[in-house]
Protein backbone atom coordinates (compact mmCIF):
# COMPACT_ATOMS: atom_id res chain seq x y z
CA UNK A 1 0.00 0.00 0.00
CA UNK A 2 1.03 3.36 -1.01
CA UNK A 3 2.19 5.87 1.68
CA UNK A 4 0.01 8.21 0.22
CA UNK A 5 -2.66 5.59 0.15
CA UNK A 6 -2.12 5.05 3.91
CA UNK A 7 -2.23 8.82 4.59
CA UNK A 8 -5.39 9.27 2.98
CA UNK A 9 -7.27 6.42 4.59
CA UNK A 10 -6.06 7.98 7.94
CA UNK A 11 -7.48 11.06 7.31
CA UNK A 12 -10.91 9.43 6.03
CA UNK A 13 -10.76 7.49 9.19
CA UNK A 14 -9.73 10.77 11.53
CA UNK A 15 -12.69 13.09 10.02
CA UNK A 16 -15.33 10.47 11.20
CA UNK A 17 -16.98 11.98 14.07
CA UNK A 18 -17.57 9.08 16.28
CA UNK A 19 -14.12 7.77 15.98
CA UNK A 20 -13.61 8.43 20.08
CA UNK A 21 -16.83 5.99 20.38
CA UNK A 22 -15.28 3.24 18.11
CA UNK A 23 -12.19 2.99 19.74
CA UNK A 24 -14.06 2.97 23.35
CA UNK A 25 -16.21 -0.04 21.59
CA UNK A 26 -12.75 -1.44 20.03
CA UNK A 27 -11.00 -1.45 23.66
CA UNK A 28 -13.76 -2.93 25.01
CA UNK A 29 -13.74 -5.76 22.42
CA UNK A 30 -10.18 -6.37 22.26
CA UNK A 31 -9.32 -6.48 26.06
CA UNK A 32 -11.89 -8.45 26.46
CA UNK A 33 -10.34 -11.75 27.51
CA UNK A 34 -9.28 -10.09 30.72
CA UNK A 35 -12.88 -10.28 31.91
CA UNK A 36 -11.52 -14.50 32.72
CA UNK A 37 -8.76 -13.49 34.04
CA UNK A 38 -8.78 -13.91 37.87
CA UNK A 39 -7.12 -12.74 40.53
CA UNK A 40 -3.25 -12.45 39.94
CA UNK A 41 -0.78 -12.15 42.45
CA UNK A 42 -1.58 -8.97 45.16
CA UNK A 43 -5.29 -9.06 43.81
CA UNK A 44 -5.98 -11.67 46.58
CA UNK A 45 -4.06 -9.62 49.38
CA UNK A 46 -6.09 -6.50 48.32
CA UNK A 47 -9.26 -8.31 48.28
CA UNK A 48 -9.04 -9.97 51.55
CA UNK A 49 -7.76 -6.93 53.36
CA UNK A 50 -10.93 -4.97 52.27
CA UNK A 51 -13.01 -7.69 52.79
CA UNK A 52 -11.80 -7.54 56.39
CA UNK A 53 -11.69 -3.58 56.89
CA UNK A 54 -15.69 -3.45 55.57
CA UNK A 55 -16.65 -6.59 58.44
CA UNK A 56 -14.73 -4.03 61.11
CA UNK A 57 -10.82 -5.87 61.24
CA UNK A 58 -8.04 -4.97 60.49
CA UNK A 59 -8.26 -1.97 62.97
CA UNK A 60 -4.31 -0.59 63.42
CA UNK A 61 -4.31 0.32 59.43
CA UNK A 62 -6.48 2.58 57.41
CA UNK A 63 -8.53 2.00 55.01
CA UNK A 64 -6.24 3.14 51.73
CA UNK A 65 -3.60 0.77 53.02
CA UNK A 66 -3.82 -1.39 49.88
CA UNK A 67 -0.63 -0.39 48.78
CA UNK A 68 1.33 -1.05 51.78
CA UNK A 69 3.58 -3.53 50.47
CA UNK A 70 6.50 -3.28 53.62
CA UNK A 71 5.43 -2.11 57.02
CA UNK A 72 7.55 0.86 57.81
CA UNK A 73 7.84 -0.65 61.40
CA UNK A 74 11.49 -1.92 62.34
CA UNK A 75 9.79 -4.13 65.04
CA UNK A 76 7.05 -5.61 63.39
CA UNK A 77 9.48 -6.38 60.02
CA UNK A 78 11.99 -7.98 62.14
CA UNK A 79 9.02 -10.08 63.56
CA UNK A 80 8.12 -11.53 60.09
CA UNK A 81 11.50 -11.88 59.01
CA UNK A 82 11.69 -14.13 62.26
CA UNK A 83 8.20 -16.06 61.19
CA UNK A 84 9.19 -16.13 57.50
CA UNK A 85 6.80 -13.65 56.11
CA UNK A 86 9.61 -11.40 54.78
CA UNK A 87 12.87 -13.60 53.38
CA UNK A 88 15.65 -13.66 55.76
CA UNK A 89 17.76 -11.41 54.19
CA UNK A 90 15.07 -8.56 54.49
CA UNK A 91 17.10 -5.32 55.28
CA UNK A 92 15.59 -4.32 58.90
CA UNK A 93 15.32 -0.51 57.34
CA UNK A 94 13.09 -2.05 54.32
CA UNK A 95 9.70 1.02 54.14
CA UNK A 96 7.55 0.44 50.37
CA UNK A 97 4.63 1.99 51.96
CA UNK A 98 2.33 3.77 48.69
CA UNK A 99 -0.36 6.22 49.24
CA UNK A 100 -2.86 6.06 46.69
CA UNK A 101 -6.45 7.12 48.56
CA UNK A 102 -8.08 7.34 45.11
CA UNK A 103 -7.27 3.87 43.63
CA UNK A 104 -8.16 3.03 46.71
CA UNK A 105 -11.61 3.99 46.78
CA UNK A 106 -11.60 2.78 43.29
CA UNK A 107 -11.12 -0.36 44.31
CA UNK A 108 -13.31 -0.76 47.21
CA UNK A 109 -16.32 -0.13 44.40
CA UNK A 110 -15.42 -3.66 43.23
CA UNK A 111 -15.16 -5.24 47.28
CA UNK A 112 -18.86 -3.56 47.97
CA UNK A 113 -20.74 -3.58 44.82
CA UNK A 114 -19.29 -6.94 43.29
CA UNK A 115 -17.18 -9.17 45.92
CA UNK A 116 -15.45 -12.20 44.96
CA UNK A 117 -17.17 -11.72 41.28
CA UNK A 118 -13.56 -11.17 39.42
CA UNK A 119 -15.18 -10.91 35.96
CA UNK A 120 -17.27 -7.95 37.50
CA UNK A 121 -13.88 -5.97 38.63
CA UNK A 122 -11.96 -6.95 35.73
CA UNK A 123 -15.30 -5.25 33.07
CA UNK A 124 -14.79 -1.95 35.65
CA UNK A 125 -11.15 -2.30 34.89
CA UNK A 126 -11.78 -2.06 31.22
CA UNK A 127 -14.47 0.41 31.25
CA UNK A 128 -11.57 2.70 32.34
CA UNK A 129 -9.26 1.94 30.04
CA UNK A 130 -11.94 2.31 26.91
CA UNK A 131 -12.58 5.68 28.50
CA UNK A 132 -8.87 6.51 28.50
CA UNK A 133 -8.31 5.38 24.78
CA UNK A 134 -11.03 7.92 23.70
CA UNK A 135 -9.68 10.55 25.63
CA UNK A 136 -6.38 9.78 24.14
CA UNK A 137 -7.32 10.50 21.09
CA UNK A 138 -8.87 14.25 21.96
CA UNK A 139 -5.28 14.98 23.37
CA UNK A 140 -3.80 13.63 20.02
CA UNK A 141 -6.13 15.71 18.12
CA UNK A 142 -5.39 19.06 20.16
CA UNK A 143 -1.38 18.37 19.65
CA UNK A 144 -1.37 17.47 15.82
CA UNK A 145 -4.11 20.42 15.06
CA UNK A 146 -6.26 20.23 12.44
CA UNK A 147 -4.11 19.65 9.27
CA UNK A 148 -2.89 16.14 11.47
CA UNK A 149 -5.77 14.64 12.50
CA UNK A 150 -4.49 11.35 10.32
CA UNK A 151 -1.72 11.33 12.61
CA UNK A 152 -3.80 11.55 15.69
CA UNK A 153 -5.72 8.12 14.16
CA UNK A 154 -2.70 6.63 13.71
CA UNK A 155 -1.52 7.40 17.21
CA UNK A 156 -4.64 6.50 18.78
CA UNK A 157 -4.66 3.24 16.68
CA UNK A 158 -1.01 2.50 17.86
CA UNK A 159 -2.15 3.41 22.20
CA UNK A 160 -4.73 0.98 21.36
CA UNK A 161 -3.16 -2.01 20.76
CA UNK A 162 -0.06 -1.23 23.08
CA UNK A 163 0.87 -4.66 24.64
CA UNK A 164 2.49 -3.40 27.10
CA UNK A 165 -0.92 -2.10 27.92
CA UNK A 166 -2.22 -5.71 29.22
CA UNK A 167 -0.58 -5.86 32.76
CA UNK A 168 -2.69 -2.54 33.56
CA UNK A 169 -5.93 -3.75 32.09
CA UNK A 170 -6.14 -7.33 33.15
CA UNK A 171 -4.19 -6.89 36.68
CA UNK A 172 -6.68 -5.45 39.00
CA UNK A 173 -4.41 -4.19 41.30
CA UNK A 174 -2.43 -2.59 38.70
CA UNK A 175 -5.57 -0.69 37.54
CA UNK A 176 -4.29 2.25 39.68
CA UNK A 177 -1.91 2.99 36.76
CA UNK A 178 -4.96 3.05 34.20
CA UNK A 179 -6.69 5.49 36.98
CA UNK A 180 -4.07 7.94 37.09
CA UNK A 181 -3.49 7.89 33.20
CA UNK A 182 -7.05 8.80 32.78
CA UNK A 183 -6.69 11.32 34.87
CA UNK A 184 -3.35 12.82 33.93
CA UNK A 185 -4.62 13.50 30.75
CA UNK A 186 -7.44 14.89 31.55
CA UNK A 187 -4.91 17.48 33.18
CA UNK A 188 -3.02 17.85 30.09
CA UNK A 189 -5.93 18.70 27.96
CA UNK A 190 -6.74 21.25 30.78
CA UNK A 191 -3.68 22.80 30.37
CA UNK A 192 -3.48 22.93 26.67
CA UNK A 193 -7.07 24.43 26.89
CA UNK A 194 -5.63 26.88 29.18
CA UNK A 195 -2.52 27.84 27.07
CA UNK A 196 -4.77 28.07 23.86
CA UNK A 197 -7.88 29.68 25.20
CA UNK A 198 -6.46 31.64 28.00
CA UNK A 199 -9.17 31.17 30.30
CA UNK A 200 -7.27 30.43 33.63
CA UNK A 201 -9.94 28.40 35.47
CA UNK A 202 -8.72 25.89 32.52
CA UNK A 203 -5.56 26.49 34.57
CA UNK A 204 -7.21 25.38 37.91
CA UNK A 205 -9.13 22.39 36.36
CA UNK A 206 -6.27 21.28 35.29
CA UNK A 207 -4.00 21.31 38.18
CA UNK A 208 -6.83 19.79 40.56
CA UNK A 209 -7.06 16.99 37.47
CA UNK A 210 -3.11 16.30 38.34
CA UNK A 211 -3.66 16.28 41.88
CA UNK A 212 -6.27 13.65 41.34
CA UNK A 213 -4.03 11.64 39.33
CA UNK A 214 -1.37 11.74 41.85
CA UNK A 215 -3.77 10.35 44.52
CA UNK A 216 -4.43 7.58 42.68
CA UNK A 217 -0.85 6.64 41.57
CA UNK A 218 2.24 8.28 42.09
CA UNK A 219 3.50 7.62 38.11
CA UNK A 220 1.12 10.23 37.57
CA UNK A 221 4.46 13.13 38.04
CA UNK A 222 4.82 11.92 34.20
CA UNK A 223 1.72 14.32 33.76
CA UNK A 224 4.81 17.39 34.37
CA UNK A 225 6.32 15.43 31.70
CA UNK A 226 3.88 16.14 28.92
CA UNK A 227 3.63 19.65 30.43
CA UNK A 228 6.95 20.74 30.35
CA UNK A 229 8.04 19.58 27.13
CA UNK A 230 4.75 21.14 25.50
CA UNK A 231 6.33 24.51 27.06
CA UNK A 232 9.48 23.81 25.53
CA UNK A 233 8.23 22.99 22.16
CA UNK A 234 4.81 23.99 21.55
CA UNK A 235 3.43 26.61 23.73
CA UNK A 236 2.01 29.65 21.36
CA UNK A 237 3.51 32.22 23.87
CA UNK A 238 7.11 30.98 22.92
CA UNK A 239 9.75 29.11 25.53
CA UNK A 240 9.34 31.23 28.21
CA UNK A 241 6.22 31.86 28.55
CA UNK A 242 5.37 28.42 28.29
CA UNK A 243 7.99 27.39 31.17
CA UNK A 244 6.37 30.39 33.34
CA UNK A 245 2.91 28.31 32.71
CA UNK A 246 4.54 25.34 33.85
CA UNK A 247 5.49 26.33 37.05
CA UNK A 248 2.28 25.44 38.77
CA UNK A 249 2.15 21.98 37.96
CA UNK A 250 5.60 22.36 38.95
CA UNK A 251 5.19 23.74 42.25
CA UNK A 252 2.01 21.44 42.65
CA UNK A 253 4.22 18.07 41.83
CA UNK A 254 6.97 19.50 44.11
CA UNK A 255 4.74 19.86 46.85
CA UNK A 256 3.28 15.96 46.52
CA UNK A 257 6.56 14.93 46.64
CA UNK A 258 7.78 16.97 49.47
CA UNK A 259 4.69 16.04 51.25
CA UNK A 260 4.74 12.43 50.32
CA UNK A 261 8.52 11.79 51.86
CA UNK A 262 7.99 14.04 54.76
CA UNK A 263 4.42 12.03 55.56
CA UNK A 264 6.64 8.65 55.23
CA UNK A 265 5.68 6.97 52.31
CA UNK A 266 7.41 5.78 49.54
CA UNK A 267 10.28 3.14 49.25
CA UNK A 268 13.37 2.83 51.14
CA UNK A 269 15.98 0.09 51.84
CA UNK A 270 15.08 -1.63 48.41
CA UNK A 271 16.98 -2.79 45.38
CA UNK A 272 13.78 -3.12 43.19
CA UNK A 273 12.28 -0.02 44.32
CA UNK A 274 14.77 3.37 44.57
CA UNK A 275 14.18 6.90 45.70
CA UNK A 276 15.63 9.29 43.62
CA UNK A 277 15.47 12.26 46.47
CA UNK A 278 17.00 10.00 49.39
CA UNK A 279 19.12 7.79 48.16
CA UNK A 280 19.79 9.42 44.55
CA UNK A 281 22.97 7.18 43.87
CA UNK A 282 21.46 4.00 43.32
CA UNK A 283 18.88 5.67 41.24
CA UNK A 284 21.29 6.98 39.25
CA UNK A 285 23.45 4.06 38.67
CA UNK A 286 20.12 2.13 37.63
CA UNK A 287 18.85 4.68 35.53
CA UNK A 288 20.65 4.49 31.94
CA UNK A 289 19.81 0.23 32.47
CA UNK A 290 16.69 0.51 33.03
CA UNK A 291 15.69 3.35 30.79
CA UNK A 292 17.35 1.68 27.83
CA UNK A 293 15.13 -1.28 28.58
CA UNK A 294 12.01 0.71 28.92
CA UNK A 295 12.71 2.51 25.57
CA UNK A 296 13.24 -0.97 23.91
CA UNK A 297 10.19 -2.33 25.41
CA UNK A 298 8.17 0.61 23.94
CA UNK A 299 9.15 1.11 21.04
CA UNK A 300 11.03 -1.76 18.97
CA UNK A 301 9.83 -5.49 18.81
CA UNK A 302 6.74 -6.68 21.30
CA UNK A 303 7.53 -8.07 24.59
CA UNK A 304 5.53 -10.56 24.65
CA UNK A 305 6.97 -12.30 20.99
CA UNK A 306 10.27 -11.42 22.59
CA UNK A 307 9.31 -13.15 25.47
CA UNK A 308 8.09 -16.06 23.73
CA UNK A 309 11.28 -16.50 21.76
CA UNK A 310 13.69 -15.83 23.85
CA UNK A 311 12.51 -17.17 27.43
CA UNK A 312 12.57 -15.58 30.62
CA UNK A 313 12.02 -12.11 30.52
CA UNK A 314 15.05 -10.08 32.66
CA UNK A 315 16.10 -6.45 32.53
CA UNK A 316 19.32 -7.52 32.55
CA UNK A 317 19.27 -8.70 28.78
CA UNK A 318 22.11 -6.90 27.20
CA UNK A 319 20.72 -6.44 23.61
CA UNK A 320 17.92 -5.27 24.61
CA UNK A 321 19.43 -2.52 26.23
CA UNK A 322 21.53 -2.33 23.75
CA UNK A 323 18.41 -1.96 21.11
CA UNK A 324 17.00 0.43 23.38
CA UNK A 325 19.99 2.32 23.55
CA UNK A 326 20.12 2.82 19.65
CA UNK A 327 16.52 3.98 19.82
CA UNK A 328 17.56 6.81 22.59
CA UNK A 329 20.26 7.93 20.22
CA UNK A 330 17.99 7.86 17.34
CA UNK A 331 15.33 9.24 19.70
CA UNK A 332 17.95 12.31 20.94
CA UNK A 333 18.22 13.36 17.28
CA UNK A 334 14.86 14.37 17.15
CA UNK A 335 14.51 15.85 20.42
CA UNK A 336 17.49 18.54 19.62
CA UNK A 337 16.98 18.90 15.99
CA UNK A 338 15.96 22.52 15.42
CA UNK A 339 14.87 21.63 11.46
CA UNK A 340 12.59 18.77 12.98
CA UNK A 341 8.56 18.78 13.40
CA UNK A 342 8.07 21.02 16.78
CA UNK A 343 5.44 18.41 17.38
CA UNK A 344 7.99 15.24 17.09
CA UNK A 345 10.24 16.98 19.78
CA UNK A 346 7.19 17.66 21.82
CA UNK A 347 6.37 14.13 21.81
CA UNK A 348 9.92 12.66 21.80
CA UNK A 349 10.89 14.64 24.66
CA UNK A 350 7.97 14.14 26.68
CA UNK A 351 8.16 10.26 25.99
CA UNK A 352 11.73 10.47 27.55
CA UNK A 353 11.10 12.95 30.41
CA UNK A 354 7.90 10.36 31.14
CA UNK A 355 10.84 7.37 31.95
CA UNK A 356 12.87 9.27 34.71
CA UNK A 357 10.16 8.44 37.38
CA UNK A 358 9.11 5.54 35.98
CA UNK A 359 12.87 4.10 36.14
CA UNK A 360 12.35 4.05 40.10
CA UNK A 361 10.45 1.08 39.65
CA UNK A 362 12.18 -2.36 39.07
CA UNK A 363 12.14 -1.93 35.19
CA UNK A 364 8.87 -3.79 33.53
CA UNK A 365 6.97 -2.80 30.58
CA UNK A 366 3.66 -3.18 32.87
CA UNK A 367 4.78 0.71 34.11
CA UNK A 368 4.73 2.09 30.54
CA UNK A 369 1.34 3.13 30.66
CA UNK A 370 1.71 6.95 30.75
CA UNK A 371 4.58 7.45 29.25
CA UNK A 372 2.95 5.76 25.61
CA UNK A 373 0.81 8.17 25.93
CA UNK A 374 3.32 10.06 23.95
CA UNK A 375 5.70 7.55 22.85
CA UNK A 376 2.28 6.58 20.64
CA UNK A 377 2.30 9.97 18.98
CA UNK A 378 5.85 10.23 18.74
CA UNK A 379 5.52 6.72 16.82
CA UNK A 380 2.63 7.89 14.59
CA UNK A 381 4.84 11.28 13.94
CA UNK A 382 8.05 9.20 12.76
CA UNK A 383 6.16 6.67 10.89
CA UNK A 384 3.84 9.68 8.86
CA UNK A 385 7.42 11.54 7.98
CA UNK A 386 9.19 8.46 6.95
CA UNK A 387 6.49 7.44 4.56
CA UNK A 388 6.47 10.47 3.05
CA UNK A 389 10.47 10.47 2.48
CA UNK A 390 11.75 10.22 -0.64
CA UNK A 391 14.02 7.90 0.10
CA UNK A 392 13.27 4.42 0.11
CA UNK A 393 15.16 2.82 3.45
CA UNK A 394 12.86 5.60 5.33
CA UNK A 395 10.08 4.51 3.89
CA UNK A 396 10.71 0.49 4.18
CA UNK A 397 11.72 1.80 8.13
CA UNK A 398 7.89 3.61 8.73
CA UNK A 399 6.61 0.27 6.84
CA UNK A 400 8.36 -1.95 9.62
CA UNK A 401 7.61 0.29 12.03
CA UNK A 402 4.04 0.28 11.12
CA UNK A 403 3.65 -3.72 10.56
CA UNK A 404 4.90 -3.74 14.23
CA UNK A 405 3.04 -1.68 16.25
CA UNK A 406 -0.21 -1.69 14.79
CA UNK A 407 0.07 -5.10 12.54
CA UNK A 408 2.05 -7.04 15.40
CA UNK A 409 0.81 -5.28 18.26
CA UNK A 410 -2.50 -7.17 18.70
CA UNK A 411 -0.97 -10.62 18.75
CA UNK A 412 1.53 -9.43 21.05
CA UNK A 413 -1.47 -8.54 23.02
CA UNK A 414 -3.21 -11.81 23.01
CA UNK A 415 0.21 -13.46 23.84
CA UNK A 416 0.55 -10.97 26.85
CA UNK A 417 -3.16 -11.56 28.06
CA UNK A 418 -2.22 -15.70 28.27
CA UNK A 419 1.02 -15.10 29.83
CA UNK A 420 -0.81 -12.65 32.37
CA UNK A 421 -4.38 -15.42 33.06
CA UNK A 422 -0.99 -17.56 33.40
CA UNK A 423 0.21 -15.30 37.30
CA UNK A 424 -4.00 -15.96 37.96
CA UNK A 425 -3.94 -18.64 41.04
CA UNK A 426 -4.18 -22.07 39.53
CA UNK A 427 -2.88 -20.10 36.43
CA UNK A 428 0.45 -22.36 34.56
CA UNK A 429 2.80 -19.47 35.78
CA UNK A 430 2.77 -20.29 39.25
CA UNK A 431 4.22 -23.72 40.85
CA UNK A 432 1.91 -26.02 42.90
CA UNK A 433 4.16 -28.31 44.20
CA UNK A 434 1.78 -30.92 43.72
CA UNK A 435 4.13 -33.92 44.33
CA UNK A 436 4.49 -32.46 48.30
CA UNK A 437 2.70 -34.86 50.98
CA UNK A 438 -0.56 -32.68 50.71
CA UNK A 439 -2.00 -33.46 54.23
CA UNK A 440 1.25 -33.75 55.62
CA UNK A 441 2.64 -30.20 54.68
CA UNK A 442 -0.72 -28.38 56.60
CA UNK A 443 1.06 -29.77 59.67
CA UNK A 444 4.69 -28.68 58.64
CA UNK A 445 7.50 -25.56 58.23
CA UNK A 446 7.87 -25.46 54.59
CA UNK A 447 11.78 -24.49 53.69
CA UNK A 448 12.27 -23.78 50.42
CA UNK A 449 16.04 -24.42 49.33
CA UNK A 450 16.08 -22.91 46.30
CA UNK A 451 13.77 -21.09 44.04
CA UNK A 452 14.76 -19.56 40.68
CA UNK A 453 13.30 -16.50 41.85
CA UNK A 454 11.66 -15.45 45.39
CA UNK A 455 8.42 -14.24 44.12
CA UNK A 456 7.75 -18.37 42.85
CA UNK A 457 8.83 -19.61 46.65
CA UNK A 458 7.35 -16.68 48.53
CA UNK A 459 3.75 -17.31 46.74
CA UNK A 460 3.91 -20.90 46.73
CA UNK A 461 1.74 -20.95 50.14
CA UNK A 462 -0.62 -18.20 48.60
CA UNK A 463 -1.01 -20.29 45.42
CA UNK A 464 -1.47 -23.72 47.26
CA UNK A 465 -4.18 -22.20 49.26
CA UNK A 466 -6.32 -20.78 46.58
CA UNK A 467 -6.49 -24.06 44.76
CA UNK A 468 -7.71 -26.10 47.62
CA UNK A 469 -4.01 -27.48 48.32
CA UNK A 470 -2.82 -27.59 52.33
CA UNK A 471 -0.78 -24.61 53.22
CA UNK A 472 2.52 -25.04 55.58
CA UNK A 473 1.81 -23.40 58.93
CA UNK A 474 4.92 -21.92 58.65
CA UNK A 475 7.10 -21.01 55.06
CA UNK A 476 10.71 -19.80 54.78
CA UNK A 477 12.61 -19.25 51.38
CA UNK A 478 16.75 -20.10 51.64
CA UNK A 479 17.55 -18.36 48.38
CA UNK A 480 17.02 -18.01 45.13
CA UNK A 481 19.28 -18.81 41.74
CA UNK A 482 18.75 -18.96 37.93
CA UNK A 483 22.47 -21.31 38.47
CA UNK A 484 23.01 -24.67 39.75
CA UNK A 485 23.86 -24.58 43.58
CA UNK A 486 25.81 -27.22 45.60
CA UNK A 487 23.59 -28.17 49.46
CA UNK A 488 26.44 -29.18 51.40
CA UNK A 489 25.30 -31.12 54.74
CA UNK A 490 28.59 -29.91 57.24
CA UNK A 491 27.22 -31.34 60.00
CA UNK A 492 23.51 -32.73 61.70
CA UNK A 493 21.68 -29.71 61.49
CA UNK A 494 24.14 -27.74 59.12
CA UNK A 495 24.09 -27.40 55.93
CA UNK A 496 26.16 -24.51 53.47
CA UNK A 497 25.11 -23.59 50.04
CA UNK A 498 27.40 -22.31 47.58
CA UNK A 499 27.07 -20.48 43.91
CA UNK A 500 30.37 -19.16 43.15
CA UNK A 501 28.50 -16.41 40.55
CA UNK A 502 26.01 -15.50 43.45
CA UNK A 503 22.80 -16.23 44.90
CA UNK A 504 19.83 -13.69 45.34
CA UNK A 505 20.02 -12.22 41.73
CA UNK A 506 16.82 -11.95 40.68
CA UNK A 507 14.82 -9.14 40.76
CA UNK A 508 12.41 -10.16 43.54
CA UNK A 509 14.88 -11.04 46.06
CA UNK A 510 16.26 -7.36 45.32
CA UNK A 511 13.23 -6.12 46.19
CA UNK A 512 13.99 -6.82 50.14
CA UNK A 513 17.72 -5.34 50.02
CA UNK A 514 19.05 -2.14 48.77
CA UNK A 515 22.44 -2.27 46.53
CA UNK A 516 23.52 0.05 49.59
CA UNK A 517 22.94 -2.96 52.31
CA UNK A 518 25.03 -5.61 50.67
CA UNK A 519 25.12 -8.76 53.10
CA UNK A 520 28.59 -9.05 54.54
CA UNK A 521 30.83 -12.16 55.38
CA UNK A 522 30.08 -12.80 59.30
CA UNK A 523 26.95 -11.28 59.08
CA UNK A 524 24.08 -13.75 60.22
CA UNK A 525 20.30 -13.45 60.97
CA UNK A 526 18.37 -15.92 62.88
CA UNK A 527 14.32 -17.37 62.32
CA UNK A 528 12.48 -19.54 64.14
CA UNK A 529 13.45 -22.09 61.96
CA UNK A 530 16.96 -21.70 61.10
CA UNK A 531 20.56 -19.38 61.62
CA UNK A 532 21.27 -18.16 58.45
CA UNK A 533 25.38 -17.20 58.32
CA UNK A 534 27.21 -15.57 55.35
CA UNK A 535 30.33 -17.04 55.23
CA UNK A 536 31.40 -15.50 51.38
CA UNK A 537 30.25 -12.83 49.20
CA UNK A 538 31.16 -12.18 45.58
CA UNK A 539 33.13 -9.10 44.59
CA UNK A 540 29.45 -7.22 43.20
CA UNK A 541 28.14 -7.98 46.59
CA UNK A 542 25.76 -10.86 46.51
CA UNK A 543 26.43 -14.17 49.04
CA UNK A 544 28.35 -17.02 47.03
CA UNK A 545 28.30 -19.02 50.48
CA UNK A 546 25.67 -19.29 53.35
CA UNK A 547 25.48 -21.58 56.54
CA UNK A 548 22.22 -22.74 57.46
CA UNK A 549 21.93 -24.48 60.76
CA UNK A 550 18.51 -25.35 61.64
CA UNK A 551 16.20 -25.94 64.67
CA UNK A 552 15.25 -29.04 64.07
CA UNK A 553 16.36 -32.02 62.76
CA UNK A 554 16.40 -32.49 59.29
CA UNK A 555 14.62 -35.66 59.34
CA UNK A 556 11.77 -34.76 61.71
CA UNK A 557 8.40 -35.00 60.84
CA UNK A 558 7.70 -31.45 61.48
CA UNK A 559 10.03 -30.10 58.88
CA UNK A 560 9.51 -30.52 54.49
CA UNK A 561 12.08 -29.08 52.48
CA UNK A 562 11.98 -28.13 48.82
CA UNK A 563 13.90 -27.50 46.28
CA UNK A 564 13.12 -26.51 42.37
CA UNK A 565 13.70 -29.45 39.69
CA UNK A 566 13.20 -26.88 36.65
CA UNK A 567 9.60 -27.32 36.11
CA UNK A 568 8.18 -27.42 39.88
CA UNK A 569 9.08 -27.49 43.21
CA UNK A 570 9.60 -30.85 44.76
CA UNK A 571 10.47 -32.65 48.27
CA UNK A 572 14.46 -32.65 49.06
CA UNK A 573 16.18 -35.56 50.48
CA UNK A 574 18.75 -34.70 52.71
CA UNK A 575 22.07 -35.69 52.08
CA UNK A 576 24.04 -37.11 54.49
CA UNK A 577 27.17 -35.44 56.34
CA UNK A 578 29.71 -34.50 54.40
CA UNK A 579 27.85 -35.31 51.19
CA UNK A 580 26.63 -32.58 48.74
CA UNK A 581 24.04 -32.59 45.97
CA UNK A 582 23.14 -30.18 43.01
CA UNK A 583 20.54 -27.76 42.85
CA UNK A 584 18.90 -27.05 39.79
CA UNK A 585 18.52 -23.71 38.25
CA UNK A 586 16.00 -21.97 35.94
Amino acid sequence: MEPTAIAQTLAWLAARRRLGAGLFAAALVLYSPTLGGGLVLDDVAQQAFMQAKLAGGERDKPWWALFHLVTPSRELLVGQRTAGRVPWWTDPELRIVFFRPLASADAYVDAIAWPRTPWSMHLHGLVLYALLCALVLRLYRRIVGPEGQGIAALAAMIFLVDPTHAAPVAWIAQRNAVIAALLMVASVLAHLRWREAGRTRWLFVGLAWLLAALLAAEVAVTGLALVIAYAWTLDRGGRRRGLLAAAPALVLVASYVLAYGALGFGARGSGAYLDPLGDPWPFLAALPGRVAYLIAAALALPMPLVWRVWGSPTPEAWPLQLCGAVVFIWLLRHVLGGRTDPRLRFAALAFLLALVPIAAAPADERLLLLASVPGALWLALVIMEFARSARRTLRAVALMLAAVHVALAPVALMVAFAGQEGLSFGGSALPLAPTLANEALGHQTLLVVQAPTTLQAAMLPLARGQVGLSVPRFSFVLSSSEAPSRWTRTGPRTFVLEQPEGLLRDATAAFFRSPTARLRPGEAVTTLAFRAEVLAVTRDGYPSQVRFEFAADPEHHSVCFATWDGREFVALRQPTVGESVMLAGR
